[in-house]
């Protein structure tokens, strides 16, 4: 009966090595298994389906797109798993992204396994381990948005959840999130259309 509560867990990486670490390290994990695995952006979008993770790993700098804004895609679908970024460049820069994005963790590649493993339980049971962001990041955020994002994001960083703010009377859900776009684009330093191979 316990094996049906597994926690399901989705790979992203464009790596072989790192997907084949990941999956090594969850399915070694009692209560854990890995359903499935993408390289891309493209695989991402039927193993969503076919799988329904319950947490999604997935890789910052992909080939073709970068994994917050596709954190974003995956946790504005229907019944949303945990999305935990996972980079080799998680600085306190990446927290203002995150927060718009409405992801749930962000950790950096160098983190031992078990540390790993204790985030995606943790996930799995409902919390959210994005870190409050430092004054420093929020300062660097706003100074890239146009003048009517920046309360939306100031919002974001005071805590105050996406629901709450949609819910506010006269919020019109598509402008907000065809803002919430906006603010992504000019937080988001796509590093992935930069790299070699």
């Amino acid at each position: 009966m316990a094996h049906h509560a597994n926690t399901r867990v989705l790979v992203v990486d464009d790596h072989p090595a790192v997907r084949a670490g990941v999956r090594a390290l969850i399915d070694a994990e009692p209560g854990m298994e890995a359903v499935g695995e993408a390289s891309n952006e493209f695989d991402l979008e039927p193993q969503l389906r076919t799988t329904r993770p319950d947490v999604v790993i997935l890789d910052y700098q992909l080939q073709t797109a970068n994994g917050i804004s596709l954190g974003r895609r995956i946790k504005r679908g229907p019944l949303p798993p945990k999305v935990l970024i996972y980079s080799a460049f998680a600085t306190e820069h990446m927290t203002a992204p995150a927060l718009v994005a409405g992801v749930d963790a962000c950790v950096d590649k160098g983190i031992p396994p078990r540390d790993l493993a204790m985030i995606v339980r943790r996930l799995a049971v409902g919390e959210s381990l994005l870190p409050a962001i430092t004054p420093n990041a929020l300062n660097s955020a706003l100074e890239r948005l146009a003048p009517a994002d920046r309360p939306l994001l100031q919002s974001l960083a005071e805590g105050r959840p996406l629901a709450d703010l949609a819910a506010e009377p006269g919020i019109d859900r598509e402008a907000l999130e065809a803002q919430l776009d906006r603010i992504l684009e000019a937080l988001v330093v796509d590093t992935g259309a930069t790299r070699p191979g």
